[in-house]
């Protein structure tokens, strides 16, 4: 008996955590866009302002003066984890032939702004 008790509260949990989780995911992906401009914080909108300032005629040093060193640059992308006003949200940028070319900013639970440059 004591065994089905622990085995329901264990069912329980993983069902409300992939629940959560679900719903976090969800939020994500649903505000892509104009839509997720609308979910970001003022916070958020100030960073978007130098976001916005980036174009695919840049340089990589160009674009770190403008958004600061990334927490990881890799050959094609450089990412910024923590950018804006979450820990949990993420900029990357990716590269070709020296120069940006597409802007992901996923802020996990509110949305993920993508541009093609």
């Amino acid at each position: 008996m004591k065994f089905w008790k622990i085995a329901a509260i264990l069912l329980l949990i993983g069902i409300l955590f992939t629940s959560g989780l679900g719903y976090v995911f969800y939020n994500t992906f649903k505000h892509r866009g104009h839509n997720a401009i609308s979910r970001m914080t003022d916070e958020d909108k100030q960073w978007f302002e130098n976001v916005t300032l980036i174009s695919n005629d840049m340089t990589k040093d160009q674009v770190y003066e403008i958004l600061g060193d990334p927490s990881q640059d890799i050959i094609l992308m450089a990412k910024w984890r923590g950018f804006g006003s979450s820990p949990m949200s993420q900029l990357r940028i990716y590269f070709s032939d020296g120069h940006p070319r597409k802007i992901l900013w996923m802020k996990l639970g509110y949305f993920m702004y993508e541009k093609e440059l």
